[in-house]
């Protein structure tokens, strides 16, 4: 017996739902699979991503209506791996702290955190982590100043970039070329 995730159950349009059924019921494995292959070691989380799939799919039943079986078959298999690319780059940005990981973390209300820990690198190419990596890479010079209170690293207009900016014969690409 098969399962079906809420998002097709509620689907109000019966032929719709009876052929997001189908669908479900005949590439569920191979969506599993294809998940199982993007997201390995993730086992707990598969099922999670297969219902995203699903929900993902219910939004494009026309489209999917359109397609003779083998586009079909690719168009399902292609939105359960971007679903787990999705996931795991969600995961990725927003890693999860347990309540006695983050009470153990430095307090950011005192200091103490990375402005500290990177303090001693800044003369010995630590402003090259800021820009992206060694010389000659990453985003051109790097104005620091002061942003309420917060020692901040912004990146500068190079001259190049502010005179591809003004016009040929604009007065700043006169200013800029005297």
């Amino acid at each position: 017996m098969i399962f079906y995730p809420s998002c097709i159950l509620a689907i109000e349009n019966e032929s719709d739902r009876n052929f997001m059924m189908e669908i479900y019921a005949e590439y569920r494995d191979l969506m599993y699979y294809k998940i199982s292959l993007v997201a390995r070691g993730r086992k707990d989380e598969w099922e999670d991503i297969l219902h995203d799939t699903a929900a993902a799919l219910c939004d494009h039943i026309d489209t999917m209506r359109r397609l003779n079986r083998p586009r079909l078959t690719s168009y399902v298999v292609t939105a359960a791996e971007n679903q787990a690319k999705n996931f795991l780059r969600y995961q990725d940005r927003h890693k999860r702290v347990s309540f006695e990981e983050a009470l153990d973390g430095p307090d950011p209300l005192e200091g103490g955190g990375a402005e500290e820990e990177h303090a001693g690198e800044a003369g010995q190419g630590g402003d090259q982590l800021l820009r992206g990596g060694a010389a000659g890479q990453g985003m051109g010079p790097v104005d620091q100043g002061e942003v309420g209170g917060v020692h901040a690293h912004r990146p500068t207009a190079s001259p190049m970039s502010r005179s591809s900016r003004a016009g040929r014969g604009s007065p700043a690409a006169a200013i800029m070329a005297g």
